[in-house]
């Protein structure tokens, strides 16, 4: 497969987010609001992080898949679990754990057991997603730290046109925090992207940027394991990339694409405008995020979930519990559709 195929697009149902997932932010009650993190967002944003590694693999003919594992917050393990409520969200890559201690070392000279670098996909609670890379997530010994500035600076001139492409910028902590840190904490974040989104178009919106800033974080994660850097040979290979997107035609991130003619404009959801937002997250709960006539989840299978009207409004339908069932969106725009074609006939 060329490296053109870098913008290749899934389809839209395994990467569409919708108006509705901000409100999972919204829900007061702390415990169903990480349920719905855990059981219905989180699945369906990992997917998009495994593509986006699938895109990398294309790109650098590099395994990432080998080098990284997921990592989210709230965290997937059962025993962190907690009901507390997150300032930030975020599911992404860092480095596979190593039980024996990395070449980094923390200020009290206690080595590290993972690397101290992360790329990730950070959800605002405003209902907008951003690609971050951080390069220092925690405290790290000098050495380690000017190695990686070094290796930035030497590779940066190849690196900066892909950066500017994807509208990727710096984003410096407050400088007193910075003064008591003693540390150089910087990360690099491409632009929010607001909900909703499909793949069309807007999926590319996370490609470039999370491909663009991939060399950065696999430059950490060998210089933690004591390995040698391929920043050099990796930003070549982007540049090679970036070249032939030019050559296709494909326009920089300067400005947000048209929507595609390929993608459907999905209607308005009725539950949407009638359903309170606690109550829809209630019926997805009930019904363990899992589509009540496919059985597929969004967990196992990544689907988009809607609630539906099982008797509609407009036929006498009420808004009460037991009228209402999860829906999987295409099984939803089907019955949407049938019910549309009846009245016709």
């Amino acid at each position: 497969m060329g490296r053109s195929s870098v913008l290749a697009c899934p389809s839209t149902e395994e990467v569409r987010f919708e108006t509705q997932d901000a409100g999972i932010f919204r829900i007061p009650d702390v415990k169903t609001r990480l349920e719905a993190l855990q059981s219905y967002f989180f699945p369906r944003l990992e997917r998009v992080v495994m593509l986006l590694l699938g895109r990398t693999r294309e790109v650098y003919g590099i395994d990432p898949f080998g080098d990284t594992v997921l990592r989210r917050r709230p965290s997937h393990r059962k025993d962190a679990r907690e009901v507390k409520d997150y300032a930030e969200v975020f599911v992404g890559v860092c480095g596979r754990k190593n039980e024996e201690g990395l070449a980094v070392v923390h200020p009290d000279g206690t080595p590290f057991r993972y690397p101290p670098c992360e790329l990730l996909l950070v959800v605002e609670p405003a209902g907008a997603l951003r690609v971050s890379f951080r390069p220092f997530v925690y405290h790290v010994d000098g050495v380690y730290r000017r190695r990686v500035i070094r290796e930035m600076r030497l590779a940066w001139q190849g690196l900066a046109p892909a950066l500017v492409q994807a509208r990727i910028a710096p984003n410096y902590y407050d400088a007193k925090l910075l003064e008591s840190l003693g540390e150089p904490w910087v990360t690099w974040d491409s632009p929010p992207l607001p909900f909703p989104f499909g793949s069309h178009g807007w999926m590319r919106e996370l490609v470039l940027p999370f491909v663009a800033l991939y060399p950065l974080l696999d430059c950490g994660l060998r210089l933690a394991r004591g390995e040698p850097s391929r920043l050099g040979i990796l930003v070549r290979r982007l540049k090679a990339s970036v070249a032939q997107w030019a050559e296709e035609g494909v326009p920089p991130l300067t400005q947000p694409p048209e929507a595609s003619e390929e993608e459907p404009d999905l209607p308005e959801m009725e539950s949407y405008r009638f359903l309170r937002p606690r109550k829809w997250w209630q019926v997805l709960s009930r019904d363990r995020y899992t589509c009540r006539l496919c059985g597929r989840s969004a967990e196992r299978h990544g689907v988009v979930l809607h609630v539906d009207h099982i008797v509609p409004r407009s036929k006498g339908g009420t808004d009460e519990m037991d009228n209402l069932r999860t829906l999987c969106m295409k099984c939803n725009l089907g019955r949407s559709n049938l019910e549309e074609v009846q009245s016709e006939g």
